[in-house]
């Protein structure tokens, strides 16, 4: 099943970037690493720049399935990698918030409504005793979410 990008991204906080204004930040104890989420049509992902994004779907998976996330293979030709959460756990309900992250040495167009990515539904002998919204954290996200933990 193909996934849309959304319209909304998270941009990481710009002292995060220089490694004095940096360190202030974190012996200060201001550890807030984003930028309020903002809303695009286009938006340049600089070489080596990290964003929060989302899907423009809305994702239920089944109690008895798992949901699999990949990039399209022309994603990634790219050089836009998608990192780290590629799996939706039965009974999961919400955007998908994607990790993207521009490896390629030129500037790439993020665009909103795009097809970036890809999800597989697995079916599963037995349903899990408890669900994804019995005990997850990010149980009907909307928009790029940042770490709840």
């Amino acid at each position: 099943i193909d996934l849309r990008l959304g319209n909304t991204i998270k941009v990481p906080k710009w002292y995060w970037g220089n490694p004095i204004t940096r360190y202030l930040a974190w012996i200060s104890g201001n550890r807030t690493y984003w930028n309020e989420p903002f809303q695009f049509t286009r938006y340049v992902l600089w070489p080596g720049q990290f964003v929060l994004c989302h899907s423009a779907e809305t994702m239920i998976v089944p109690d008895n399935a798992v949901a699999l996330l990949f990039e399209k293979s022309s994603t990634g030709r790219t050089g836009l990698e998608h990192l780290h959460s590629g799996l939706g756990d039965p009974g999961f309900n919400g955007q998908w918030t994607w990790e993207l992250t521009n490896v390629a040495p030129w500037p790439i167009v993020l665009e909103a409504g795009k097809r970036l990515m890809q999800v597989m539904l697995l079916g599963m002998a037995y349903k899990p005793n408890k669900l994804y919204g019995e005990v997850g954290r990010y149980q009907h996200q909307a928009g790029p979410t940042e770490a709840r933990s």
